[in-house]
């Protein structure tokens, strides 16, 4: 989820049309505490429209790790600030304390919690639904999600209600545990960005 996420951000803005300004002035307008992330999507980003252009190399590199980390501790610090809202997270996935869910989600490589040393098939915790309400509300995003993994397709939109109808919107589709990246197609022969 996490990297689909960052993902959809920075290729929306590298090939939609006025998306890099778009996504910049957003960006800038997001509160400090959001810091950590917005460096991260913006070193994947670039600063010209040049740079933006390789944002889909940026993705398969160093970059796109540290822009995941930095949106599990966004998404994290965030549910944590909001700990009321998100106290029954944890008792739904049988952590002690949102304190442990929370830093078992952050957490990207085995070892950091300072523990015994994980076994050969450790991967990071995935993301889902708390962690999209998260995201949504401290970088101000609209995220759909078009569901495949039940017998019936199903979509709903994970967002704040207060966005503006400007906010940047990620349509992702899940199968399974999965989440996928869907881009919006322009007509054939369209200049895109």
């Amino acid at each position: 989820f996490f990297r689909a996420l960052a993902a959809g951000l920075v290729l929306g803005a590298a090939w939609a049309h006025g998306g890099l300004a778009a996504l910049e002035a957003h960006l800038d307008s997001l509160p400090a505490e959001s810091a950590p992330a917005i460096a991260a999507l913006r070193a994947l980003l670039g600063r010209s429209s040049a740079e933006a252009a390789q944002a889909l190399d940026a993705l398969n590199d160093g970059r796109s790790d540290a822009a995941v980390a930095a949106l599990r501790g966004c998404a994290t610090a965030h549910m944590l600030r909001s700990a009321a809202r998100f106290a029954h997270v944890a008792a739904a996935d049988g952590s002690p304390s949102l304190e442990a869910y929370c830093a078992r989600m952050a957490q990207m490589e085995p070892g950091q919690d300072g523990g015994k040393p994980a076994p050969l098939w450790w991967s990071p915790a995935y993301g889902g639904q708390p962690e999209m309400v998260a995201l949504s509300e401290a970088l101000g995003l609209r995220v759909e999600v078009i569901d495949m993994s039940a017998a019936e397709l199903q979509t709903h939109e994970v967002s704040c209600a207060e966005l503006p109808a400007t906010a940047p919107r990620i349509t992702l589709l899940r199968r399974g545990l999965h989440f996928h990246l869907l881009l919006p197609a322009a007509a054939e022969g369209e200049l895109v960005g």
